[in-house]
């Protein structure tokens, strides 16, 4: 996922990823479609919020690679490069903790009933949507040019 100057597009992952993550993206949403069929007002969540998040992971994918890329390209001897790599790399790692506890934050809110289990469903399936559909925008990107 890396970008030059020129507007490059480079993949960095094998294809087996790509179809991985595009395969966790039909089965969630064929599950969530199965499980909210009757329900078309929670079906229309769903699909907003997983849009929403597809849109969103994919920018912040494409800003991290032309970030990195940028970085690489400066002089490692410069500190504002590495300051400005681990910046990077400590708000990536923060959200990705993030990211990995929303499940049982979440949770926790539906226990007390800040949120409705539909709604914490909605939430947790149109993340696993929103990143598996974006590593396919971004693999299909990097192929269009």
């Amino acid at each position: 996922m890396q970008l030059s100057s020129k507007k490059e597009h480079i993949y960095p992952h094998s294809k087996k990823r790509v179809i991985v993550n595009a395969i966790v993206a039909v089965l969630s949403i064929i599950f969530t479609v199965f499980l909210l069929a009757s329900d078309i007002v929670l079906l229309i969540s769903y699909f907003l919020t997983a849009t929403m998040l597809t849109v969103l992971i994919f920018f912040i994918k494409e800003n991290l690679a032309r970030r990195i890329n940028n970085s690489e390209r400066q002089d490692e001897s410069q500190k504002e490069t590495r300051g400005f790599s681990i910046k990077t790399l400590l708000i990536t790692f923060i959200g990705f903790l993030l990211l990995l506890t929303l499940p049982l934050i979440s949770a926790g809110l539906v226990e007390i009933g800040l949120i409705s289990a539909a709604a914490w469903f909605i939430m947790i399936v149109g993340v696993t949507t929103g990143i598996g559909a974006s590593e396919v925008l971004i693999y299909i990107r990097s192929r269009i040019g």
